[in-house]
């Protein structure tokens, strides 16, 4: 009985930890949030029907190559003012020996909560006029719970919550 009330226990507080971890602090989050709705970019996907409200950030601004660009986005439906969910795109563009563009391309999706609810890693290559010419995909996970992907956002996260866009 001691040991199946040990485990039970156990088992909660790895749930507990695992749910935690998900989920950012509300009051960092909101105004995250905030600052995206009052502060970012309207971009309108009319292929996709959505409507992104965007923050960027490249770094460095002035560097040709290697640099790291950074989106995040609040995205909407068909009404421009109730959100669906959350979208960050972060990718590092460095150049080959060909010239080509190599970019190491992650995609969150997150839920308005703040909840990760899918990623995924792309490498691409990408010619001076912005024409693919190769992806391969690294990574796809729904509702990733391993702890080196959880990290991964908690860190682009915590640069995001800076303010620093």
């Amino acid at each position: 009985m001691g040991l199946a009330l040990l485990s039970g226990m156990l088992l909660m507080d790895y749930a507990g930890r695992q749910a935690s971890a998900q989920a950012p602090d509300q009051k960092q989050w909101q105004e995250l949030l905030g600052r995206i709705s009052s502060r970012g970019e309207t971009i309108r996907r009319d292929e996709e029907q959505l409507v992104y409200r965007t923050l960027t950030r490249i770094d460095p601004q002035d560097a040709p190559s290697p640099h790291q660009r950074d989106f995040i986005s609040l995205v909407h439906g068909g009404s421009a003012f109730q959100p669906l969910y959350v979208a960050a795109v972060s990718g590092r563009w460095e150049k080959n020996a060909q010239g080509h563009w190599v970019v190491d391309h992650w995609i969150y999706r997150l839920s308005l909560e703040g909840r990760l609810v899918e990623v995924t890693r792309m490498a691409i290559i990408q010619d001076g006029a912005d024409l693919i010419l190769d992806f391969k995909i690294l990574l796809s996970k729904t509702l990733p719970e391993d702890l080196e992907t959880l990290e991964r956002w908690r860190r682009k996260l915590a640069q995001w919550s800076s303010g620093a866009t």
